[in-house]
């Protein structure tokens, strides 16, 4: 179940990001727009800023030290002078020598060394990024050269932005290029060695100049590593039915994507501590999906207003003044700005229909299930308040989503619907299908 929910939180993030950059779904095959390719742009859209500033100092001034070394002098009255300077090797014939030990500046620094090394790897890597962003622009172009005759079309119009994104990331990397190349003609970066040190001098974590050329540097080598999952998520390994729930609101969103529904807002991806972290799914995240003329609005784990004065018809459509009222998911749906209903779930990790059998045994959660079916709008459709509060049924049915399979059952008594869900079920690949009937029943007279 872990590895399974971390895998999906990042693929749904990763559509997050495309749609972003307005990649739509249409142009991912012919872009061939991978998730590596994604966190360089993050990374470069992040960092670019600092690491040119950073690339400034660097050009003027770099960490030195002064090191001992042996020499010689050619008189007594230069050796009072040898912590100065030291003089050549050699002496003119007949000219007395004494060895000597003298101090110097050297920028032959091992943080010098590996800067020097980060650099040449930094500037492949970036020229790498700038032809993966030529080859993805050249082929994007011949996509909107073939529509440019509808130009009002949805997809010429996301082209164009996307094309906009992949000039601006080029920008960028070009931009730390060129500082780069004032970098190499810096004093210190010709005089020291190059070669990448055995191990990583301490002054690289340090100072953080050096700090931020070698994190940018991980990040474009192995874009993967620079990602990780919410710490969020660290602490619900051992509850396994919050798990359960966090890995099927996620099949939710997958479900209706499957149908064309497209996401637009959802789960962010923010930097900290330099490394790109996955925003955890909290209690009463919101998702907003759309196709066409039609909305929806997904919330996990979130609270329903009590009172019907205390509804929105955008964010909080519905209401009850039951105890129960924080269900796993509501799927809030909207047609033309319209609102038309709501689907409740939650998800039960333990074999729900086999408890509800028992009438005895389920009467708590009987009674959730019913406070769920009875919530009530004043926004339902376009009826007037008093219509609304009196004759709507917003929530149709609500689904008790559990991890055994059986064959479809319900209650109508309840108008309850069981549904299995859990990963490695063959009825898995049911759910995208009955979410589809679900709107269509919404939509109905």
């Amino acid at each position: 179940m872990r590895e399974e929910l971390v895998e999906e939180i990042k693929d749904l993030s990763f559509d997050f990001m495309k749609r972003s950059i307005h990649i739509s779904r249409s142009m991912e095959g012919e872009l061939g727009l991978k998730s590596a390719m994604l966190l360089r742009f993050y990374a470069i859209s992040e960092e670019s800023d600092r690491v040119v500033q950073v690339l400034g100092e660097l050009a003027r001034t770099a960490n030195s030290r002064i090191v001992r070394k042996q020499g010689v002098v050619r008189s007594n009255r230069d050796a009072a002078g040898a912590h100065i300077r030291c003089a050549a090797g050699k002496s003119r014939e007949g000219t007395p020598v004494l060895p000597v030990i003298c101090s110097e500046v050297t920028w032959n620094v091992a943080e010098n060394r590996f800067a020097k090394a980060i650099l040449q790897k930094l500037d492949e890597n970036l020229r790498s990024f700038v032809q993966e962003i030529d080859d993805h622009a050249r082929r994007l172009g011949k996509v909107q050269d073939a529509n440019a005759g509808y130009y009002k079309n949805r997809d010429f119009k996301n082209g164009a932005n996307a094309l906009s994104h992949f000039e601006k990331y080029r920008a960028r990397a070009v931009h730390i290029r060129n500082a780069i190349r004032m970098v190499a003609e810096a004093t210190w970066f010709h005089e020291a060695e190059s070669g990448m040190p055995e191990t990583l001098p301490m002054t690289v974590f340090l100072d953080p100049r050096y700090s931020l050329l070698y994190r940018l540097y991980r990040n474009l080598r192995n874009p993967a590593d620079s990602l990780s999952v919410s710490s969020f998520y660290q602490f619900q390994w051992k509850r396994t039915d919050k798990l359960y729930e966090l890995w099927c609101f996620l099949q939710f969103i997958k479900a209706l994507e499957e149908k064309g529904w497209e996401l637009a807002t959802g789960p962010a991806v923010v930097q900290e501590d330099g490394k790109y972290r996955l925003s955890s799914l909290e209690e009463g995240t919101e998702i907003t999906l759309s196709r066409n003329d039609e909305k929806i609005r997904l919330i996990y784990d979130g609270t329903v207003p009590q009172h019907a004065s205390d509804t929105d018809r955008e964010t909080d459509p519905l209401y009850t003044n039951n105890v129960h009222r924080r269900p796993d998911l509501r799927m809030d749906y909207y047609r033309n700005e319209a609102y038309y209903g709501s689907l409740v779930a939650d998800f039960k990790y333990r074999d729900i229909f086999f408890l509800w059998r028992d009438a005895a045994r389920s009467a708590g959660i009987r009674t959730q299930f019913n406070a769920y079916r009875d919530m009530n709008t004043k926004f339902y459709r376009g009826m007037e308040e008093s219509d609304s509060l009196r004759n709507s049924r917003p929530v149709k049915e609500v689904w008790a989503v559990f991890p055994k399979e059986i064959p479809p059952r319900g209650d109508e008594d309840f108008s309850l619907r069981f549904i299995s869900l859990a990963p490695g079920l063959k009825a898995n690949g049911n759910l995208a299908e009955m979410v589809e009937r679900y709107i269509v029943s919404l939509n109905e007279n």
